[in-house]
């Protein structure tokens, strides 16, 4: 009978530490989908702000484009 329940107790520790391994791994996955999720946000605000750069960008080549061509404009009254 001593050796059934000290199984038993071995069982329950057993059992203890794969439900304290089982909460471990929970807490990790809970903590990397947190990380995805400002990963996540993060790559959609770059994405934002690269194509409000690209528009800028843009936009400044059509002006300096402008100015090249009143510059060239010019060009006959100079000579």
């Amino acid at each position: 009978m001593k050796e059934l329940t000290e199984e038993m107790t071995n069982i329950n520790d057993m059992i203890d530490e794969l439900k304290n391994s089982n909460n471990a791994i929970v807490d990790s996955i809970n903590q990397l989908s947190a990380a995805s999720e400002e990963i996540t946000a993060n790559t959609e605000e770059a994405s934002e702000i690269t194509e409000n750069n690209r528009k800028s960008s843009k936009n400044a080549k059509d002006k300096l484009q402008s100015v090249l061509e009143f510059s060239d404009g010019l060009d006959k009254y100079i000579k």
